[in-house]
């Protein structure tokens, strides 16, 4: 990906900011911080053109405030019409933007989200008419939380151009303070199962040696997908 701006990667500490990514089974060992005031950014050679499910890690410094921060998403330019869409901390909640020919319709989860925390975020788009989030937090621990919610756009802006950080194009607008980290753009509606939060276990249970326990643990959670997935 291209840096646009200064973010750079981090190693994953010991304890702290970012810790608890360490329990994605095969995951990274450095995340990219960003300091709002940068993004990283590739075009797609196959973009989501209908359904998609965006997810990744997020640690936010700051909660920004205004129209909040794009985490990642599809854009050419900074107007309505060079928007496709934008996973976003809009108004401390976690939302889709989404533009198309009919204009921009923000959905919102209702699912709040605090600074100084580590998440996994997710957004599934159905075409068909709804939207569904995922959030769990992974630094106070607790279940995963799902909303579901109606949207009334019936196709969006089919961009290649996809970042991470802030608006993937124009000014560096709609800035994330934070570390992001395990971004997955999958093409298809993915069910919960089917999530990459399935192969994480809190960090603080994984005994030495970590990475052979992890990897362990993610063969067994992926049997069980395929499993499911082939009754």
């Amino acid at each position: 990906m291209t840096n646009v701006g200064s973010a750079t990667q981090s190693p994953l500490p010991a304890s702290g900011r970012g810790w608890n990514f360490k329990g994605l089974a095969g995951g990274n060992a450095d995340a990219t911080d960003h300091d709002a005031g940068d993004r990283l950014t590739t075009v797609l050679s196959d973009a989501p053109t209908g359904d998609f499910t965006i997810e990744l890690f997020a640690h936010q410094d700051v909660i920004q405030g205004g129209f909040g921060s794009s985490l990642a998403g599809s854009a050419v330019g900074n107007q309505n019409a060079e928007v496709g869409w934008l996973l976003q901390d809009r108004s401390g909640a976690l939302s889709l933007t989404m533009c198309g020919a009919a204009g921009c319709e923000v959905v919102s989860s209702g699912i709040g989200l605090a600074a100084g925390v580590d998440y996994y975020l997710a957004a599934s788009w159905d075409q068909d008419g709804d939207a569904t989030f995922y959030v769990q937090d992974l630094t106070n621990g607790g279940a995963l939380q799902v909303a579901t919610v109606a949207h009334t756009l019936s196709s969006y802006n089919p961009f290649d151009t996809f970042a991470i950080g802030a608006l993937p194009a124009g000014n560096l607008i709609l800035p994330t303070d934070g570390l992001l980290d395990e971004v997955r753009l999958s093409d298809m509606v993915l069910a919960a199962d089917e999530l990459f939060i399935v192969d994480w276990v809190p960090p603080s249970l994984v005994p030495a040696p970590a990475g052979a326990w992890l990897v362990g643990a993610g063969a067994i959670v992926l049997g069980l997908r395929r499993g499911r997935g082939g009754a």
